[in-house]
């Protein structure tokens, strides 16, 4: 009835909203169902879900994926009559067409559309409660919601019985007419470089193949003619390495693969205008005056080219390359070390193998460093951010441990045989940083975003395979602080973080002396309270930016402003409306952010460019810290739903990422989760160089 934090039944083990986690599979019994669905190809699948005010099934509401065709709308719609005349007989009541879009592929009922079903969900009007009471004073018992479900499940299963050949005809034409289309079309071939972390890409491709998408591995180079490269929106010519993986949308699961990869996923038109109609309405009234509610039901972008950062590009032309067919379970490159080094052991930054490898080195009392300038070694340049492990200040047993441990992690390790560089610095250089062993506690409890805790939680425990402690805030007063050198702030809510957090007088002197706080998104206003003060950065349209606007042309557009679909709207313009310098709410989009590759919260990236999720409060940059990734020039949006002469403009000139020395701490900010939702995995390596070189004990 009121499920404690710890254990709400709509999160799995780890916290993640598995009705989400279709797009990453992150999670086991994501990745199991969705093996059933592709063993047995159905051609209808209904979740039914909980919990609504009263019962809802589709036709959904806008937008619906473009992807989709025109088929889920045709079964939508004969599956709804179908239900509602079963419903009709019994004078129950329901709903369609209303809060539930079709748009984000990563829903437990998209995802298996895009792959030719009719996926559908279901919202039960009965529970969790045994009997609950409505609004309007009527009960809805647990019985009810359950009746609902049977039977709007016989409809469903009539309506499709009934339609058997009609349904099979239509899920043959889904995908001999996705492949048709992407022959026609611009967007025809993607193709993966293979550079920076190698097991990034390979998590994408193993992504694909379990969704039945056709790769190949190219064993030659080949040259596209017009290949249209993901970051730095260019076009022209590129010749692609041998290794490169290439993903042909012309194959049998056209739709999906199209929905997972395209820079932009096309909103509907009328749809949109129906948010900028709200958007004029609303900034134009005041602050604490009834708004109208935006009709985004989740993010609006998810290519996963952008979200695990890769070097990629999609081409207009599909010339012949060389190469095998990926298999279904592409394994990964195994960990090495090249000899018995005399000097020292080397591995790249930048490479989640190489932070797990250098994790595990410290946990077992190893000593490493990491370089803050480009190193030569035996001949070879390495790039700031190398992890060293010197054989002069470790115990003999690093030579075999560090083989153990690269065949574990899948770390390729370089043994350097001396440490007189050829020109510049050397692996014995002073331009090099100890790395502390990183002892890690996790915010939990009320205040903490579920999911956002679970992101950190997994990443840290399945995929980097590094230990950490969860604690409730409110018991950072008793928990010994200095047993630990690391604070993980999930999102939630600042304001109630800080009241269960107490006084703050402790966390600060733990900072103070050496301890590293890393947060997320809204949690950073708990670091820039002044209860805490732990922080100097500000968020855009708040403080001196958000004093109460005055109807005047500079400020709050006037009346006739109003595009005539806005209309009718509020003939005044309150005194405290929005103005010009308040971001309006974003559901989620792609940035384009510009990294300080000097700093070493950057370390290990190749490009001086690097997408990341914006979905909360623009952070104004730090008055006395770094501003590592930061937005600055032109085009800043590459994919996903922006206001118009807001966002963008708004946007510029602030900060992504922040980090602020506190005596010998960090405070390490981030606007948002760099984590989210198991497939962002393209800023995880500015995480885990706040995890390594944030401690300052």
């Amino acid at each position: 009835q009121s499920e404690p934090w710890a254990v709400q039944g709509r999160f799995n083990h780890y916290r993640f909203d598995m009705n989400r986690d279709f797009l990453a599979q992150s999670q086991l019994e994501t990745r199991a169902l969705a093996g059933l669905m592709r063993k047995y190809r159905p051609q209808l699948v209904v979740d039914l879900h909980s919990t609504v005010s009263q019962y809802f099934f589709p036709p959904t509401a806008a937008p619906m994926n473009i992807n989709l065709g025109p088929w889920q709308s045709k079964w939508e719609e004969k599956f709804g009559r179908a239900n509602a005349a079963a419903f009709d007989r019994h004078g129950w009541q329901y709903y369609v067409r209303d809060v539930f879009d079709y748009f984000y592929p990563g829903y437990v009922d998209l995802w298996p559309s895009l792959t030719g079903a009719t996926g559908m969900t279901f919202e039960t009007d009965g529970g969790p409660e045994i009997r609950l009471r409505k609004e309007d004073g009527s009960v809805t018992t647990f019985t009810d919601g359950i009746a609902h479900h049977f039977t709007a499940s016989l409809a469903t299963l009539g309506a499709l019985a009934a339609g058997r050949e009609d349904r099979l005809k239509d899920y043959y034409d889904f995908h001999a007419s996705g492949m048709s289309e992407a022959r026609t079309r611009s967007f025809k071939r993607v193709v993966i470089a293979p550079t920076g972390d190698p097991d990034r890409a390979l998590r994408v491709v193993t992504l694909l193949r379990n969704a039945g998408i056709e790769v190949q591995r190219t064993s030659t180079a080949f040259t596209s003619a017009t290949a249209h490269d993901y970051m730095a929106a260019t076009t022209g010519r590129r010749t692609f390495p041998p290794g490169s993986w290439v993903i042909d949308l012309a194959q049998p699961e056209a739709r999906l693969a199209t929905a997972l990869l395209e820079p932009r996923a096309m909103l509907d038109s009328m749809f949109i205008r129906k948010q900028l109609d709200r958007f004029e309405r609303n900034r134009r009234r005041g602050e604490e005056a009834t708004r109208e509610f935006y009709e985004f039901y989740d993010i609006t972008a998810w290519s996963l080219l952008y979200t695990f950062g890769l070097d990629a590009a999609w081409t207009e032309d599909v010339v012949a390359v060389q190469g095998d067919a990926v298999g279904d379970a592409p394994e990964r490159a195994a960990g090495s070390v090249s000899a018995r080094a005399q000097s020292g052991y080397v591995f790249p930054g930048g490479r989640e193998a190489s932070a797990r490898l250098a994790m595990y080195l410290l946990r077992e009392g190893f000593r490493v460093v990491a370089s803050t300038t480009t190193l030569m070694a035996d001949g070879t340049h390495w790039a700031a951010g190398t992890y060293i492990a010197r054989v002069q200040r470790n115990p003999a047993t690093l030579h075999d441990r560090i083989r153990e441990l690269a065949t574990r992690t899948g770390a390729q390790v370089t043994a350097v045989r001396s440490a007189f560089p050829d020109s510049g610095m050397g692996i014995g250089s002073e331009q090099t940083t100890a790395l502390k062993t990183p002892k890690v506690l996790l915010a939990a409890g009320d205040g903490v975003s579920q999911t956002s805790f679970g992101d950190v939680w997994y990443y840290m425990e399945r995929e980097i395979e590094y230990p950490l402690v969860p604690v409730d805030l409110s018991r950072l007063g008793v928990v010994n602080l200095w047993d630990y050198n690391v604070l993980i702030l999930p999102e939630g809510s600042g304001g109630t973080m800080l009241r269960r957090l107490g006084s703050a007088d402790r966390i600060k002197r733990w900072v103070q002396e050496g301890g590293s706080i890393i947060a997320f998104g809204p949690a950073i206003s708990l670091l820039t309270s002044k209860d805490v003060a732990l922080s100097t950065v500000g968020i855009v349209g708040e403080g001196d930016s958000a004093k109460p606007a005055r109807a005047t042309k500079d400020s709050t557009p006037a009346d006739t402003t109003l595009s005539a679909s806005a209309r009718p709207g509020p003939p005044l313009v309150s005194a405290t409306a929005p103005g010009q310098g308040r971001p309006e709410g974003l559901p989620g989009l792609i940035a384009r952010g510009t990294l300080d590759r000097s700093h070493w919260l950057t370390y290990g990236y190749e490009r001086d460019q690097l997408p990341v999720q914006v979905s909360n409060d623009f952070l104004v940059a730090s008055k006395k810290g770094d501003n590592p990734v930061s937005f600055v020039g032109k085009d800043l949006v590459l994919a996903g739903f922006a206001w118009p002469n807001n966002t963008e403009r708004l946007l510029a000139g602030t900060a992504w990422a922040v980090v602020e020395n506190v005596g010998q701490g960090k405070v390490i900010l981030f606007a948002d989760n760099p984590l989210f939702r198991g497939f962002w995995r393209g800023t995880a390596n500015l995480f885990l160089n706040a995890l390594l070189f944030g401690p300052g004990r």
